[in-house]
């Protein structure tokens, strides 16, 4: 059976990659981030910034999520980087987002960022 590594969600714009040697201090999880709940169909916690809407997140993390599993180290699973597109009603526009997974010793989430600096997390 398979082990799949919860994944945390970071919203927006294609124009902002995140680079995969980010410093853990930079790619932790602040504490002024706001609860929008669950990924459709996922059960995964989605967190975002003052920048990004809720609707646009659980959309970003649903993609994210729904995309195939690869093999991450020995027993464990979860999705690779991708750009992953939504529709902003916020913005009157689709917008693109760099996710990745963040492996922490605590628990591995994944992030997406794009845009005017929004952030989304995929949260266990």
């Amino acid at each position: 059976m398979k082990k799949l590594i919860p994944a945390v969600l970071v919203a927006f714009v294609a124009a902002v990659a995140i680079p995969a040697t980010a410093s853990a201090k930079a790619s932790a999880i602040p504490s002024s981030v706001k609860s929008c709940g669950l990924t459709y169909g996922g059960g995964l916690g989605v967190l975002v910034n003052n920048h990004t809407s809720c609707q646009f997140a659980r959309a970003i993390g649903t993609q994210y999520l729904n995309r195939p599993s690869v093999k991450l180290r020995p027993g464990m699973y979860g999705p690779r980087p991708a750009r992953i597109a939504a529709y902003s009603d916020a913005g009157r526009r689709s917008l693109t987002m760099r996710c990745r997974l963040v492996m922490t010793r605590d628990s591995p989430y994944s992030l997406c960022a794009g845009g005017n600096n929004a952030r989304v997390w995929i949260v266990s």
